[in-house]
């Protein structure tokens, strides 16, 4: 939709210098060359965190806890679109977690199931 509309994506400032520091250069006095790769990395943390952040309800806890880590100093947000998706896959959430997101484990069709009264002797 960005680019559609004549926008760029990945060209924030911030980033942009954050990204050339990060790689021990000075973004205005580097060659063209060293700037196609300083913006070609700004635009792939864009779309990683852009990824990141539109993961579904179940990666709430994780989206929570990078955003704090990163509040604190922590720099734990993934830096490419690669790394994103894989962070998401291999996230471990609790099992009770999981049951309050999709609801009381008696909504499925064990719950509908006539129940046998079994006496004891």
């Amino acid at each position: 939709m960005i680019t559609y509309s004549g926008g760029k994506v990945g060209t924030d400032k911030k980033t942009i210098t954050m990204v050339a520091t990060e790689m021990g250069l000075d973004r205005e006095k580097t060659n063209a060359e060293n700037k196609l790769k300083i913006n070609a990395e700004a635009k792939e943390r864009y779309l990683a965190i852009l990824f990141f952040l539109g993961a579904d309800r179940q990666y709430v806890r994780l989206l929570e806890n990078t955003e704090n880590n990163f509040l604190q100093g922590s720099k734990t947000y993934p830096k490419t679109v690669n790394a994103a998706h894989n962070l998401l896959l291999s996230y471990n959430q609790e099992p009770r977690n999981l049951i309050k997101m999709v609801g009381n484990i008696n909504d499925g069709i064990l719950s509908r199931l006539p129940q046998v009264n079994k006496k004891r002797r």
